[in-house]
């Protein structure tokens, strides 16, 4: 059996040695002939590939695909569903990412980066300006925190919020999703309610087909607390990008933070992503705009250990099976 590891920068060199030691399992790297794709049992990737209907097709002998991430936007479902080829992931593994902390670490990143400019006030010390004055911005002490996504990341957005003394307001699809060990989060009953009330939200959705759209000119209308701050961590198709910079240019949005954007699922992303509307608004105005190239989930020891589970299971179950 053979194994097609596309990409391991999580996947460490001890992991793999293991395998090759203790199994029968043949490990291939890098690019390869079309006669030798045609041999391959198991594909090991993380997100550098967008594995669609045209890229799957060329394994015809394909079993197993890994992939140490929570969403499979990067993969075709449906087409592994009709092929029998089964997906190893961290998707609705909770038990196994329940101490990863790293997507709050960047989401509060942002919305501290967009409220107090740290950036822009190291950068005017690195240019020899100690003008403190320049940079006076709001604290988020007694401020209302809008959290959309009460799962793992939301509920860790929450308790951080709390110690930050603000008003944690959340909504969430589930209607059973309140929690005793919140007592200090107000649940609302709709998206336009958070917007309605929130100086500070942040996204924290899956990837479900009904999020498609979700954030867009109908939510920004409802804001009445001119300049909310935005952060999207979640899914890029979650946020209308065009309405968004929209709603920057009016005030309506004081800041936008994104680690995620839509055109990431797409073959040309490489190429395309710098025409992202609010990638273009980031280079070519002075909105207050940050963006991080989806960090959100990757440190050094939550991939090591996220991508060491999924591609150990994927071995185990191909071995299984000889």
């Amino acid at each position: 059996m053979i194994i097609h590891i596309l990409e391991h920068t999580g996947l460490r060199d001890e992991v793999i040695e293991s395998v090759k030691k203790n199994s029968n399992l043949e490990l291939k790297f890098g690019p390869l002939e079309d006669k030798l794709l045609a041999q391959i049992n198991g594909i090991y990737t993380e997100l550098s590939f967008v594995l669609d209907k045209s890229f799957l097709s060329k394994y015809p002998s394909l079993n197993y695909v890994a992939t140490p991430t929570t969403s499979l936007t990067h993969i075709d479902t449906e087409y592994c569903s009709n092929h029998g080829i089964s997906i190893f992931s961290l998707k609705n593994k909770q038990e196994l990412i329940s101490d990863f902390t790293s997507t709050p670490e960047i989401a509060w990143w942002h919305l501290i980066e967009l409220s107090r400019n740290c950036s822009k006030a190291q950068s005017s010390v690195v240019n020899g300006e100690w003008n403190r004055k320049d940079f006076f911005r709001n604290s988020f002490s007694n401020k209302n925190f809008g959290i959309i996504g009460f799962g793992r990341i939301g509920k860790r957005m929450a308790n951080i919020a709390q110690n930050f003394n603000m008003h944690v307001h959340v909504y969430d699809i589930s209607p059973t999703i309140q929690d005793a060990n919140f007592s200090h989060v107000k649940f609302l009953n709709s998206i336009e309610e958070v917007f309605k009330l929130c100086n500070y939200i942040t996204i924290n959705v899956d990837d479900r087909t009904h999020n498609d759209n979700l954030i867009s000119k109908e939510q920004f209308n409802k804001i009445e607390c001119k300049g909310t701050i935005l952060v999207n961590t979640s899914r890029g198709f979650v946020l209308n990008s065009n309405d968004a910079v929209k709603a920057l240019e009016s005030g309506a949005l004081g800041g936008l933070g994104i680690d995620v954007l839509p055109e990431e699922d797409e073959v040309n992303f490489k190429q395309e992503w710098r025409n992202n509307p609010i990638v273009k608004a980031k280079l070519e105005s002075n909105l207050n705009i940050s963006i991080t190239p989806h960090i959100g989930g990757a440190t050094i020891d939550s991939l090591e250990f996220a991508a060491k589970a999924v591609f150990e299971e994927m071995c185990n179950s191909v071995l299984s099976n000889l």
